[in-house]
């Protein structure tokens, strides 16, 4: 059996594998140098999604506010750590979901004086126009 998926800057095809199009890729457009903290590419598209510590996992609510997600890009053109494992669960899910344009996420690192430090703990998702 072979299997054609085509692929453009938008996306990949409708009958592509769950998660084909989800790949790791640059996501910001450079670094705050006060606060070390990355200034993300794009329009944000729902409000962040903030993960406890040491934790991956997607939530009712998380999933709930993804599913947003696949109503507001449907119509739309366009790594090792813990951060990239929290990232790359989002947009997995929006895959599998049926969003079947291309999903870059990238983790970052990010050191702050934020007492518990959620702030930094967690996935924003944006928008950038092919």
């Amino acid at each position: 059996k072979v299997v054609v998926v085509t692929t453009n800057q938008c996306g990949i095809s409708v009958g592509s594998p769950k998660s084909f199009n989800v790949r790791p890729g640059k996501t910001s457009i450079s670094l705050n140098k006060a606060t070390g903290v990355p200034v993300l590419a794009g329009q944000i598209v729902v409000p962040r999604i903030d993960f406890a510590a040491s934790d991956i996992t997607l939530d009712k609510t998380d999933k709930a506010q993804l599913d947003t997600v696949l109503k507001d890009m449907s119509g739309k053109c366009g790594l090792q750590n813990l951060a990239d494992f929290r990232a790359k669960a989002v947009a997995d899910y929006l895959s599998k979901k049926g969003l079947t344009m291309w999903i870059e996420y990238q983790g970052f690192i990010v050191r702050s004086n934020d007492p518990d430090g959620s702030i930094n703990r967690r996935v924003e998702i944006r928008w950038t126009p092919a």
